[in-house]
């Protein structure tokens, strides 16, 4: 009797569990985030300032503030560490309101911010993009998801579950449109389904002169092989603004690029080794029209490969690209030693010509 029960109990067993796998695919192609090439964003507005005015200083300010929960003591399981991204809520509550009044003390008339959490298991469901809109006063502001996932499955130990995450931009002038644009990658189903949505947060503000601002903010990609897709992606870009060159407008590329903009001989007395998913800029991709605009005195990023020390490997990955017909006054990494983010926030200051 045994022996003929076994074989039951593993058949049973065996259809339970692909009834199971087949459930969750079904739900991932249900929820999947599936954005159209380019969408209208809504602009919260609440800027004062209308058109940007000429040969004045303005300045723009570009954070990464990994959702709260990269501050220096967290390490990462796909830059090599073990950490599955999973924090204390306090631990992201204390980082959030310490990045919020960094924001506020550096006071930009532009921000660009990346990996800020709506909905996610991993910032204990904070929706960070509503508590950073509530205390930026006086400055319209918009967003675009770059990573949303109904559940995403690993690492298995300690599955991420779901992510919703945006890059978003702050104007204290008046942003007359928004759109967001997908980024080319070579992420294929069902690994799609949990993986970034890379894309573009385009912001159109008109000038005094009558010509617009178009800004930027980007997230490149990360892990791509030799950097490949991040290339494809910084030609999509320059594809897009070719048409607003040709108008004379002011063009501003900022954000995390997740390419290396120091030089090589600039380690930042870092004794870790480069991870390989590091790769330098590319400049030979610039276009005539535009320039690179970075600053070596202070790194922007660190591995996640291990919590931070003054031997982790650092790098400037995180600059702007911007057109010839704006002035750069000053470009300044702001040295905040990696205390509530793996990334340091990078300030422009410039004029419109």
């Amino acid at each position: 009797m045994k022996e003929r029960l076994i074989p039951i109990l593993i058949k049973i067993f065996l259809i339970f569990t692909g009834a199971l796998i087949a459930l969750f695919i079904i739900f991932t192609v249900v929820v999947d985030y599936k954005p159209k090439d380019v969408i209208t964003v809504d602009i919260n507005q609440d800027a004062t300032i209308g058109a940007v005015p000429i040969d004045k200083e303005i300045s723009i300010t570009s954070y990464n503030i990994g959702y709260g929960g990269t501050d220096r003591k967290q390490d990462f399981y796909m830059c090599g560490g073990e950490g599955t991204s999973l924090v204390e809520k306090s631990t992201v509550e204390k980082n959030i309101k310490h990045i919020i009044e960094q924001i506020n003390n550096i006071d930009s008339n532009i921000l660009l911010l990346q990996e800020v959490d709506s909905d996610s298991k991993r910032s204990r469901y904070m929706d960070q993009t509503q508590m950073i809109r509530n205390t930026v006063e006086k400055m319209d502001s918009v967003s675009a998801y770059t990573h949303k996932s109904g559940y995403v499955p690993i690492p298995l130990k300690e599955p991420m579950g779901k992510i919703e995450s945006s890059i978003m931009t702050f104007s204290k002038f008046n942003i007359e449109e928004s759109k967001r644009y997908k980024l080319p990658d070579n992420i294929k189903w069902p690994t799609k389904a949990f993986k970034h949505d890379r894309a573009m947060l385009e912001s159109v503000i008109l000038t005094e002169n009558g010509k617009k601002l178009v800004v930027l903010n980007i997230h490149l990609s990360a892990f791509d092989e030799k950097a490949k897709v991040r290339r494809e992606q910084l030609e999509f870009i320059n594809e897009h603004i070719e048409s607003h060159l040709n108008k004379g407008d002011y063009i501003i590329i900022g954000g995390d690029f997740n390419l290396i903009f120091n030089s090589e001989n600039i380690t930042f007395n870092s004794k870790e080794k480069k991870p390989e998913r590091f790769e330098y800029f590319p400049e030979e991709v610039l276009l005539n029209q535009t320039k690179l605009i970075f600053d070596e005195s202070a790194p922007t990023a660190r591995s996640l490969s291990r919590p931070y020390d003054e031997n982790s490997f650092k790098a400037v990955v995180d600059g702007f690209i911007i057109s010839n017909n704006i002035d750069v006054i000053q470009v300044k990494n702001l040295e905040y030693d990696f205390k509530y983010s793996d990334h340091n926030p990078v300030v422009m200051k410039f004029k419109l010509k």
